[in-house]
């Protein structure tokens, strides 16, 4: 599969691109994207390792991607497979990740949380001979 790494490629173009009275400038520029440590490099081939497991092992079985409680707004949110490995490539290619619009009506039985898919995962590991 040919996963897109710059997100912001398909997007429309900025209609204020070139204008002097474009509003964005009254705000503060963002801080630079800083590069992961060896230890956070680490850890997000391991993450995107898993993923992709996921993937493989859960989509056969109705599920397209994990859930998450947001510790901001209290609130679900889901990112579909996709999402979360342009995330994950983004990171290691020393972009950071663009913030994800919610998912708009997701089925919530077709997402599971990390935890639940490690587990499934594992346990299938296991049941092998």
């Amino acid at each position: 599969m040919i996963v897109n790494h710059n997100f912001f490629e398909g997007l429309p173009r900025d209609p204020f691109e070139g204008d002097p009275d474009d509003p964005a400038n009254l705000l503060e520029p963002d801080e630079p994207f800083a590069p992961l440590t060896d230890q956070e490099r680490r850890e997000v081939i391991e993450d995107l390792a898993a993923v992709r497991e996921f993937r493989e092992v859960l989509t056969p079985e109705g599920l397209l991607g994990i859930s998450m409680l947001c510790e901001d707004c209290g609130e679900e949110h889901f990112y579909n497979w996709d999402v979360l490995e342009t995330h994950y490539l983004m990171l290691l290619a020393g972009q950071e990740s663009p913030v994800h619009e919610p998912q708009f009506d997701p089925d919530v039985r077709r997402y599971a949380p990390w935890e639940y898919c490690a587990g499934f995962v594992d346990g299938r590991r296991s049941r092998r001979f």
